[in-house]
C-alpha cells in the first residue's frame, strides 16, 4: 500500500517588520525584506525590478498569499515578478539541512524543479501553439499546480480529481513533492475525437519535433514514434498528457489524468534522469490513493493501458506482486529498477507500485532519493545513500512489507 506521512501544509504568516538601515549593510547582516518594506521602497520610487534583485539578495520574511499577490500587483509588480519574490521566501535547502531556518511559509509551485522559468515558459508557449494549430475546442484552465486543457463539460469534471490529488501531495509529501508541478510546464489535455486526437499528435510533431529525434523506447525515429502514438487514445510526456475521451468509461479516463498527474510530477522531479520503474510506481500510487481501489495503468505500454483482468478486486495488484515473490519469481530490485518503458509489463508495473510503496512510508526520505536520483544513474546506489540499505537489505524490507499486506 503506498502510505505517505502526514506532513501540516498550512503555515502561519510571517509579519515580522524590519527597519533597513539607510545606505548599504554587508550581505551578511542582511535581514529579509518584509511587505512594509516593499511598499516604502515602491513609494520612494524604486523600481519592481530593483525590489525583486533586492529580495533575491535578501530572502523574503513574508507568506505571498493570494491577497499579497494582489497587493503587489497593485504596486506594478508583474506575475513574474511576483514568482521572482515567491521564491525568495522559501528557505534554502543549506538552511533547511542545517535546521536553522522556518519550513517554507507556503506552497511554492515548481519550488525545487530543475527547469528554469524560461523552459517552463517555453512549454506554455509550445502547448498553446500546438493547441492552436490542432484547431481543438478546448479552453486552458490553471490550477496551483497544472494546466488543464478542456472543453467546459470535461473541464468541471476533472477539475476536481486535480485540486484533489494536488491537496493531497501537499499536505503529505516533503520538498521538493510537496510544492509539486509548475503549471507552466504540466499540461492535461482532453480531447473529446479520436480525429482530435490525430489532429493534435500531427501539430506536436510539427511545433516541436526536436523532442522526438531521440527516443530509446522505439526504433525508427520521430517518424516511428508518430505513427505509434496515432494508433493509440492516450500517450503521456514530462510535461504533458494527451487523453481521447472518446468512446472510454468515466473511471477509466478520471484514473488515467490522475496516473498522468503524478506521472508528471516525478518525471520532472527526477530530470535529466529516467527512471521510469520509480516514476510509474509513484503514477500508480496517486491513482490508486486519489480514485481508490488497484491500480490499472500501464502508462508505457500502449496496447494495454488498461488493465481489465486484474481491475475486479481491490487487492489484485498486490496478490500479483505476493504470488511472484512467494514462487521467487520477482523481478528483485536490481531487476526492477534497471528497466525502462522499452521492458517493462504488467507484473513489473506492479512491483514497482509496491516498491515505490515501500519507500514513500519515509517522506522525508522519499524526497531526498529524488534528489539523489537527479546526479545518480543507478538507482539502487541512490537508494543506498539516502535510506542505509544496499541491495540485500532493500529485497529484504520490499519481501518483507509486500508479504506482510493483506
Amino acid at each position: 500500500m503506498f502510505i505517505l506521512r502526514n506532513v501540516a501544509w498550512t503555515t502561519l504568516v510571517l509579519l515580522a517588520t524590519v527597519a533597513l538601515n539607510s545606505g548599504h549593510v554587508a550581505r551578511g547582516d542582511e535581514k529579509p525584506l518584509t511587505m512594509r518594506d516593499i511598499v516604502r521602497m515602491r513609494h520612494d520610487r524604486l523600481t519592481p525590478d530593483k525590489i525583486v534583485e533586492k529580495a533575491s539578495e535578501q530572502g523574503v520574511g513574508f507568506t505571498v498569499t493570494l491577497g499579497v499577490e494582489k497587493q503587489l500587483a497593485r504596486l506594478g509588480f508583474t506575475p513574474k515578478q511576483i514568482d521572482a519574490i515567491k521564491q525568495a521566501a522559501t528557505p534554502s535547502p543549506k538552511d533547511q539541512e542545517d535546521g536553522n531556518a522556518e519550513k517554507p511559509a507556503a506552497i511554492v509551485p515548481g519550488q525545487g524543479l530543475k527547469s528554469s522559468d524560461t523552459q517552463r515558459e517555453r512549454i506554455l508557449e509550445q502547448v498553446t501553439k500546438i493547441t492552436k494549430l490542432s484547431g481543438a475546442n478546448v479552453q486552458p484552465v490553471a490550477t496551483r499546480h497544472v494546466t488543464l486543457w478542456a472543453a467546459n463539460d470535461d473541464r468541471a469534471a476533472f477539475l476536481p480529481d486535480i485540486r484533489k490529488i494536488e491537496k493531497y501531495l501537499e499536505a503529505k509529501c516533503a520538498e521538493p513533492l510537496r510544492s509539486g508541478l509548475d503549471k507552466r510546464a504540466a499540461h492535461l489535455v482532453l480531447l473529446k475525437t479520436h480525429r482530435d486526437f490525430e489532429k493534435w499528435v500531427k501539430a506536436m510533431f510539427g511545433v516541436m519535433p526536436e523532442e522526438f529525434e531521440e527516443r530509446p523506447d522505439i526504433g525508427g525515429g520521430a517518424a516511428a514514434l508518430k505513427a505509434s502514438y496515432l494508433k493509440c487514445s492516450s500517450f503521456c510526456w514530462h510535461n504533458f498528457a494527451v487523453i481521447c475521451t472518446e468512446g472510454q468509461q468515466d473511471e477509466w479516463l478520471h484514473r488515467l489524468a490522475v496516473a498522468d498527474v503524478g506521472f508528471m510530477n516525478f518525471a520532472q522531479q527526477v530530470e535529466p534522469q529516467r527512471h521510469d520503474p520509480l516514476s510509474t510506481g509513484f503514477a500508480n500510487g496517486c491513482e490508486s490513493l486519489v480514485i481508490g481501489g488497484p491500480p490499472q495503468f500501464m502508462l508505457f505500454n500502449s496496447s494495454s493501458y488498461h488493465n481489465g483482468d486484474l481491475s475486479n478486486g481491490p487487492p489484485a495488484w498486490l496478490r500479483l506482486v505476493q504470488e511472484r515473490m512467494r514462487t521467487k519469481k520477482e523481478s528483485a530490485a536490481r531487476g526492477l529498477l534497471g528497466m525502462d518503458s522499452t521492458n517493462m509489463l504488467l507484473p513489473h508495473y506492479a512491483e514497482a507500485w509496491t516498491l515505490v510503496g515501500l519507500l514513500a512510508k519515509q517522506p522525508e526520505k522519499f524526497a531526498k532519493l529524488l534528489l539523489a536520483l537527479r546526479e545518480e544513474k543507478d538507482p539502487l546506489k541512490a537508494i543506498e545513500q539516502v535510506y542505509g540499505w544496499d541491495e540485500k537489505k532493500l529485497d529484504a524490507e520490499w519481501r518483507k512489507d509486500v508479504l506482510g499486506q493483506r
